[in-house]
């Protein structure tokens, strides 16, 4: 990124601390399937929080360190509890120790053993207090056994959240009302959870290296971190898995998955890439897991680090509890980054392919040493997923993805107030998993690497690895990198951004005279909760109608600064741009009016038009301006956001259509689609037929596809017919908007007819909303729901575990619905005798 020999120059004169990214106070209304931008429309001011005593959360100390694990583990499904033995070799870490305090949660201890000798120890309160019978010193090393039974389900709420569950190790299985799941079990360690099916030190700060032993059914397979050392069979159809890590890392990034699975190979640079997925995913799986090879190869030449590790795999497992884990060489994804072909086009999965992997050098090779310091993890993950857009879908995404982060960050800090990014003071740890530590996290990086400029960034980057490989590190230590690559003294920068709570608020007010401009900035934030007074350099560009430009650069250290900026005729300015480079993290408000906006929108660089447009919807303008745009733009990201300004008429039924021919854009497609939604008497059904044979998109072919039942049923019933076959959950789905709009009977007898070919994961999936009656419209369409029910349950062709899961979810649909809505539900129920089945 362009960085300004004056800009510079001020960095290293005043040494000041620096401010973050540029967003102003406005949101877009874009799709959030696009951009996932969250609107911020809390008040600007947080009240302030009730006054209390604010805890200090230190770094876990250390008395001891576990240098190795030998961990044999044998999961038991009929009781979801673990027989385990742990062979932990540990010495002091500095001063002489006499007993060992393991963490262990809800656990049954049967022995400990050191030379063969039994070993005293209390086990209360999830700790395991171990006895020794000497006093052990520094340079000394003990190997403890111990034979326990885990039992990581015992108090545990099902399928809770794991921010405030702390099970560890999950057991999934079938049950009556979701037969179709996989028997499967897998761990979710982070923050301090793997206590639950292993003694171990459980605090982030620890590291050692470890060998699993997991005996399984031979139909199952397993995944752990590092190498599969071999696999053992026995005579009772079981088979021990044994799995080496050889690096040392730290206890929550432990994992054991265990399920049936596709394992599609791969190498990169010589090391082992796997893919672990569904049976019926596994033509899709390297597709599922975007570009695993190229990000390899990117972030090891971004970060001047080859990636450090043994492989790479990366697994989907059924209800994960984290979205996804970047467990060391093995991480964990939620089932829901499983699609077809056809449906990552419509939601790839990079930005967490890319988060996760990014963990494997910032979190796993260096890890935060507390989790008061948390976004030296996420942070830094949260920004790889910015620099893999950039990279491989160009500046404007990647502009696109900070003002999703930005937006996040900000809605979240109006709603729940404001903390520090090093924030010791937390109440609890589960909750520094904020948009704090993630978005405004990778926001404070971007910002830093303005300042610096990208050489010293990225440099400092590598320092900071390559300094802290493989040890738990505090804020200092990155302070301490750039410092050394940079010979700036940062940190006034760290301490503003990292160490004090809350962003500025700027309230800008342009004034001009005859042959000047004066700009007032006033901080409004809150005095009390966010830091009252930032320091911090601040930029404009005024562009000339002459198209020069001229840069300013000033500086504000108190609640109001004024600028006065000589040598500049107002009637010759064409529009002033706060923060052009856009790194500013804060809110401020300007008093420009539309004329400036528009033309900015039309002189600016990308960023700048996507600024302009942004906040022009609070300006009326003339529908002729977003014609043009439509028209004009080659960027289709602006096109989508002049979409949401245009109204539509006659006239521009063949521009919409043009459109919908010429855009190679799935998500402009699908807005669109939207016109016509809104607008039926635009509809162009030539246009929708070129989109049937040319779109893969599952979201533009069931849109064209409802839009095709609306105006040209004979073509619907034709595509209907190819495309079903295809893709059938979808199809069902689009299929039931038709059933639940007008209840044709047609499309209603064909939808349970369909349903009896899906296989179990499928059929589960759409199951629920096609037996949801109380969401229809009509007691008649209730009513010819249930009869249609009614005729899938009686057949004698469908299974009665089909059959089992539909009366379930009739069952759920009585049980939540309205007293009201019960009786008739349970009258209908009894006349289609539909209990009788």
């Amino acid at each position: 990124m362009y960085t300004s020999h004056l800009y510079l120059a001020l960095l290293i004169g005043i040494c000041f601390s620096c401010s973050s990214t540029k967003n102003a106070p406005y949101t877009v209304d874009i799709d959030e399937t696009l951009l996932d931008t969250l609107t911020v429309s809390a008040p600007r001011e947080v009240k302030d929080p009730p006054v209390s005593n604010i805890p200090y959360n230190e770094e876990a100390a250390k008395s001891f360190d576990i240098i190795h694990m030998d961990l044999s583990i044998e999961p038991r499904w009929e009781d979801e509890t673990v027989k385990g033995e742990a062979t932990i070799t540990l010495k002091p870490y500095f001063y002489p120790i006499r007993d060992i305090k393991l963490d262990a949660k809800r656990m049954v201890i049967h022995s400990i053993l050191s030379n063969n000798k039994n070993l005293p120890y209390i086990y209360a309160n999830d700790i395991l207090t171990i006895q020794l019978d000497r006093l052990l010193q520094r340079n000394e090393t003990i190997e403890l056994v111990i034979n326990y039974t885990a039992r990581p389900s015992l108090g545990q709420i099902p399928n809770q959240n794991y921010r405030t569950n702390d099970q560890g190790l999950y057991f999934i299985e079938p049950s009556f009302n979701f037969p179709t799941k996989p028997y499967q079990i897998w761990s979710q360690g982070e923050t301090e959870h793997n206590s639950s099916w292993f003694p171990t030190r459980d605090k982030p700060n620890e590291r050692f290296t470890h060998s699993i032993q997991i005996t399984v059914a031979d139909s199952l397979k397993t995944l752990s971190n590092g190498l599969l050392e071999k696999s053992e069979w026995q005579k009772d159809g079981k088979r021990t898995d044994f799995w080496i890590m050889d690096i040392p890392h730290a206890p929550y990034l432990t994992m054991v998955a265990i399920g049936d699975y596709a394992v599609i190979e791969d190498t990169w640079k010589n090391i082992p890439l796997q893919y672990y997925v569904y049976p019926e995913y596994e033509a899709y799986a390297k597709n599922i897991f975007n570009h695993t090879p190229e990000m390899l190869s990117f972030f090891s030449d971004l970060t001047g680090v080859p990636y450090p590790w043994q492989k790479y795999a990366q697994i989907v497992v059924e209800d994960f509890v984290a979205g996804a884990m970047e467990n060391t060489t093995a991480v964990t994804f939620g089932e829901f980054v499983q699609k077809t072909d056809e449906q990552l086009i419509d939601n790839h999965n990079d930005d967490i392919v890319a988060h996760e992997m990014f963990h494997h050098w910032f979190g796993d090779y260096v890890t935060c040493e507390s989790w008061a310091n948390l976004t030296l993890n996420e942070g830094f993950a949260n920004y790889s997923e910015y620099l893999w857009i950039a990279h491989k879908y160009g500046e404007d995404m990647a502009h696109n993805k900070r003002m999703q982060e930005w937006s996040s960050y900000i809605l979240q800090s109006r709603r729940k107030g404001v903390h520090p990014l090093i924030h010791y003071g937390y109440l609890d740890k589960e909750l520094m998993f904020d948009a704090h530590s993630y978005n405004k996290g990778g926001l404070t990086l971007h910002y830093l690497r303005h300042i610096i400029g990208d050489d010293a960034f990225f440099e400092g980057m590598q320092q900071y690895l390559e300094d802290n490989a493989g040890t738990s590190v505090e804020i200092d230590e990155l302070r301490l990198a750039y410092e050394k690559v940079t010979g700036l003294d940062l940190k006034p920068f760290f301490d503003q951004w990292f160490l004090s709570a809350g962003h500025p608020d700027f309230e800008i007010l342009y004034t001009y005279s005859e042959k000047s401009v004066n700009i007032e900035v006033k901080q409004i934030q809150s005095m009390t909760t966010s830091k009252p007074i930032f320091s911090m350099p601040l930029e404009w560009h005024i562009h000339m109608k002459d198209g020069s430009m001229r840069e300013e650069i000033g500086f504000i250290d108190e609640r109001k600064t004024n600028f006065t900026f000589l040598g500049l005729n107002p009637k010759e300015i064409a529009w002033i741009n706060f923060d052009p480079h856009h790194v500013f993290i804060g809110e401020y408000l300007e008093n420009r009016d539309s004329s400036q906006y528009i033309m900015e929108y039309e002189n600016g660089d990308q960023y700048d038009k996507r600024e302009a447009l942004d906040i022009l919807k609070n300006f009326s303008i003339p529908p002729s301006f977003y014609r043009t745009i439509l028209k004009s733009e080659s960027n289709y990201i602006n096109k989508i956001i002049a979409l949401y300004r245009f109204q539509p008429s006659d006239e521009d039924k063949l521009l919409i259509a043009s459109l919908l021919q010429n855009t190679q854009h799935v998500q402009l497609t699908k807005e669109l689609l939207k016109i016509y939604l809104k607008n039926p008497d635009l509809v162009d059904v030539p246009t929708l037929n070129m989109l049937m044979k040319t779109q893969q998109s599952m979201e533009v072919i069931n849109r064209t596809m409802f839009l095709l039942y609306q105006h040209s049923p004979k073509d619907f019933d034709s595509y209907f017919q190819v495309y079903k076959t295809k893709h059938i959950p979808s199809f069902i789905l689009m299929t039931q908007q038709i059933f639940t709009m007008d209840h044709n009977m047609k499309y209603g007898k064909e939808l349970w007819n369909d349903i009896r070919f899906l296989d179990k994961r499928n059929l589960e999936n759409v199951a629920g909303d096609l037996v949801n009656f109380t969401y229809f419209s009509t007691d008649d369409q209730m009513k010819q729901s249930i009869e249609y029910a009614a005729i899938f349950l009686k057949d004698p062709t469908v299974e009665n575990w089909r059959k089992e899961l539909v009366k379930s979810y009739l069952k759920e649909s009585i049980r939540t619905s309205s007293e009201e809505l019960q009786s008739k539900l349970n009258k209908w129920m009894k006349l289609y005798k539909i209990e009788e089945n």
